[in-house]
Protein backbone atom coordinates (compact mmCIF):
# COMPACT_ATOMS: atom_id res chain seq x y z
CA UNK A 1 0.00 0.00 0.00
CA UNK A 2 3.11 2.28 0.91
CA UNK A 3 4.24 1.64 -2.51
CA UNK A 4 0.84 2.93 -3.85
CA UNK A 5 0.54 6.31 -2.09
CA UNK A 6 3.98 6.61 -3.46
CA UNK A 7 3.30 6.04 -7.06
CA UNK A 8 0.21 8.21 -6.42
CA UNK A 9 -2.00 5.44 -6.97
CA UNK A 10 -5.46 5.72 -5.24
CA UNK A 11 -5.44 4.08 -2.06
CA UNK A 12 -8.30 2.43 -0.26
CA UNK A 13 -7.86 2.71 3.30
CA UNK A 14 -9.71 3.29 6.60
CA UNK A 15 -11.09 6.62 7.35
CA UNK A 16 -9.18 7.81 11.02
CA UNK A 17 -10.44 9.40 13.58
CA UNK A 18 -13.47 10.82 14.59
CA UNK A 19 -16.40 13.27 13.15
CA UNK A 20 -17.47 14.06 16.79
CA UNK A 21 -16.18 15.27 19.80
CA UNK A 22 -17.73 15.36 23.15
CA UNK A 23 -17.96 18.51 25.18
CA UNK A 24 -19.37 19.18 28.82
CA UNK A 25 -21.28 22.53 28.69
CA UNK A 26 -21.45 25.01 31.27
CA UNK A 27 -24.54 22.67 32.65
CA UNK A 28 -22.34 19.84 33.00
CA UNK A 29 -24.38 17.77 29.90
CA UNK A 30 -22.39 16.05 27.14
CA UNK A 31 -22.73 17.83 24.24
CA UNK A 32 -21.12 16.31 20.64
CA UNK A 33 -19.38 19.14 18.62
CA UNK A 34 -18.31 18.55 14.77
CA UNK A 35 -14.92 17.83 13.83
CA UNK A 36 -13.39 19.09 10.41
CA UNK A 37 -10.74 15.93 9.80
CA UNK A 38 -8.59 16.51 7.29
CA UNK A 39 -8.21 12.66 6.43
CA UNK A 40 -6.17 13.54 3.04
CA UNK A 41 -3.94 15.21 5.25
CA UNK A 42 -3.94 13.01 8.12
CA UNK A 43 -3.19 9.76 5.85
CA UNK A 44 -0.10 11.64 3.96
CA UNK A 45 1.34 11.66 7.89
CA UNK A 46 0.29 8.42 8.25
CA UNK A 47 2.40 7.10 5.64
CA UNK A 48 5.17 9.39 6.39
CA UNK A 49 5.32 7.90 9.55
CA UNK A 50 5.33 4.21 8.16
CA UNK A 51 8.17 5.02 5.37
CA UNK A 52 10.50 6.90 8.32
CA UNK A 53 9.71 3.60 10.80
CA UNK A 54 10.66 0.96 7.80
CA UNK A 55 14.08 2.84 7.32
CA UNK A 56 14.77 3.33 11.29
CA UNK A 57 12.90 0.39 12.79
CA UNK A 58 12.40 1.66 16.49
CA UNK A 59 13.13 -0.89 19.31
CA UNK A 60 9.94 -0.31 20.92
CA UNK A 61 6.61 2.49 21.10
CA UNK A 62 8.52 5.26 23.27
CA UNK A 63 11.21 5.38 20.04
CA UNK A 64 7.98 5.12 17.95
CA UNK A 65 6.90 8.31 19.19
CA UNK A 66 9.73 10.31 19.50
CA UNK A 67 10.14 9.49 15.99
CA UNK A 68 6.90 10.14 14.95
CA UNK A 69 5.64 13.15 16.55
CA UNK A 70 7.83 15.59 14.74
CA UNK A 71 6.41 14.43 11.95
CA UNK A 72 3.25 14.68 12.63
CA UNK A 73 3.93 18.22 14.00
CA UNK A 74 6.17 18.99 10.43
CA UNK A 75 2.07 18.29 8.73
CA UNK A 76 0.45 20.67 11.37
CA UNK A 77 -2.08 19.03 12.05
CA UNK A 78 -5.05 19.07 14.98
CA UNK A 79 -4.93 17.75 17.76
CA UNK A 80 -7.33 15.02 16.67
CA UNK A 81 -5.82 14.35 14.04
CA UNK A 82 -2.33 14.39 15.27
CA UNK A 83 -3.31 11.90 18.03
CA UNK A 84 -5.40 9.63 15.00
CA UNK A 85 -1.95 9.47 12.55
CA UNK A 86 -0.14 8.31 15.25
CA UNK A 87 -2.33 5.85 16.49
CA UNK A 88 -3.40 4.32 13.08
CA UNK A 89 0.63 4.11 12.19
CA UNK A 90 1.77 2.67 15.05
CA UNK A 91 -1.21 -0.23 14.46
CA UNK A 92 0.10 -0.76 10.44
CA UNK A 93 3.58 -0.90 11.80
CA UNK A 94 2.91 -3.54 14.40
CA UNK A 95 0.06 -5.14 12.64
CA UNK A 96 0.90 -4.85 9.30
CA UNK A 97 -1.69 -3.45 6.70
CA UNK A 98 -3.87 -6.34 6.21
CA UNK A 99 -4.77 -6.77 9.80
CA UNK A 100 -4.93 -3.43 10.56
CA UNK A 101 -7.65 -3.66 7.95
CA UNK A 102 -9.38 -6.32 9.02
CA UNK A 103 -12.90 -6.41 10.26
CA UNK A 104 -13.93 -3.06 9.66
CA UNK A 105 -17.15 -2.52 7.68
CA UNK A 106 -16.96 -1.14 3.83
CA UNK A 107 -18.60 2.25 5.07
CA UNK A 108 -15.59 3.23 6.97
CA UNK A 109 -12.93 3.29 4.49
CA UNK A 110 -12.10 6.23 2.08
CA UNK A 111 -10.06 6.20 -0.86
CA UNK A 112 -6.82 8.87 -1.07
CA UNK A 113 -4.63 9.85 -3.53
CA UNK A 114 -1.08 11.25 -2.54
CA UNK A 115 -1.13 15.21 -3.87
CA UNK A 116 2.13 16.73 -4.90
CA UNK A 117 2.99 18.53 -1.63
CA UNK A 118 2.18 15.67 0.41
Amino acid sequence: MLNQWQNGTPVRTLAIGHPTRALKNEHGETVHESVNFRQAHALACVFEIIQVCMKTEPAGFVEYKDLAQPIARDHKLSGEEEGAALSFAWIVLQRGWSRALDGHTDREFITVTKKDDA
